[in-house]
């Protein structure tokens, strides 16, 4: 690794995440996993990062007028996110793979659309869930394995990213890095969070 960049230990111990929505650590888990392109997310207060820390790690950023951010490893990713996202016509398709989502699940999104994903993600919520790897209930909180609404419970793509998302807080776990998200996925993780929120 070249000496002007940082491992994703350090970015992570030196990133501003107080200053964004806590499931923006879901979504960062999932892109160092290699499963996004893009990450959306919500800036709240507080500082941003550096252009210089972002860039040791490969990123760009884009924060817009209502404090939508956008990272990627490429100007042109956020581009095509950023026209997605403010196009008036159907895009759940191109935006849920820009976003890293599995074909089944984007294919699904689209068939309910964009109007509708609100109300299946409260439905899907509803189920039992016998394994922590595909609830989202606490995503908003920053608790999940996964960042997108799956297709079905049964969803093999879905149950592969939530199992790199837990090996990859294990290795943060392993290299020491003290962040009580680690803590709280971990726990998740283990099945033992069900109905409470875990936060």
């Amino acid at each position: 690794m070249a000496s002007s960049q940082i491992s994703v230990e350090e970015f992570w111990k030196v990133f501003p995440w107080q200053s964004f929505v806590p499931s923006l650590k879901v979504d960062f888990a999932l892109f160092f996993c290699g499963y996004k392109k893009v990450i959306r997310s919500r800036c709240l207060e507080g500082a941003l990062p550096t252009e210089s820390c972002l860039r040791k790690v490969g990123l760009k950023m884009l924060v817009d007028a209502k404090r939508y951010v956008f990272f990627a490893t490429s100007d042109s990713y956020i581009k095509e996110a950023v026209v997605l996202d403010l196009s008036t016509t159907p895009h759940e398709y191109a935006f849920g793979k820009l976003l890293g989502y599995p074909e089944c699940c984007v294919r699904k999104m689209e068939t309910i659309g964009e109007s509708n994903i609100d109300e299946y993600a409260e439905t899907f919520c509803k189920q039992d869930f016998t394994s922590p790897h595909l609830n989202i209930k606490y995503y908003s909180s920053g608790i999940a394995l996964i960042s997108h609404i799956p297709c079905s419970l049964e969803c093999n793509s879905s149950h592969k990213m939530a199992d790199a998302c837990r090996s990859f807080v294990k290795r943060l776990q392993d290299q020491g890095v003290q962040d009580p998200w680690v803590g709280q996925i971990s726990f998740f993780a283990s099945g033992a969070v069900r109905e409470a929120n875990p936060c």
